[in-house]
């Protein structure tokens, strides 16, 4: 009977190592599933960026260069002085026609 003690103490062990091994398990695997869960998120929002990014790099070339956007300030910047010169060239020309008609009214 001491053998059968000794078999029962055993098998009493070993099942207690067995469930306190699946408790961790359990434990680690529910701990898995969340950093999975995680990864996915993180996996999904480097997907969305890559999207982003290649959209990007497809406009990229069509937009104007640093130079183009200078040049094209300067550009404007000319134009409206020259536009300025014309409507004070117009201003004089307008009073010029109004002290003519005033003359023509008089007489």
């Amino acid at each position: 009977m001491n053998w059968v003690n000794i078999l029962v103490a055993l098998l009493s062990a070993i099942s207690l190592l067995i469930s306190i091994g699946t408790a961790v398990w359990s434990w680690f695997s529910k701990g898995n599933a969340r950093i999975a869960e995680a990864l996915d998120r993180v996996v999904n929002k480097q997907i969305d960026h890559d999207r982003r990014i290649q959209s990007v790099e497809e406009k990229l070339p069509h937009l104007p260069t640093a130079k183009q956007v200078s040049d094209l300030v300067t550009e404007v910047r000319t134009n409206s002085e020259r536009l300025n010169s014309v409507r004070e060239e117009m201003h004089r020309q307008g009073e010029g026609i109004r002290r003519i008609e005033d003359v023509m009214l008089k007489d």
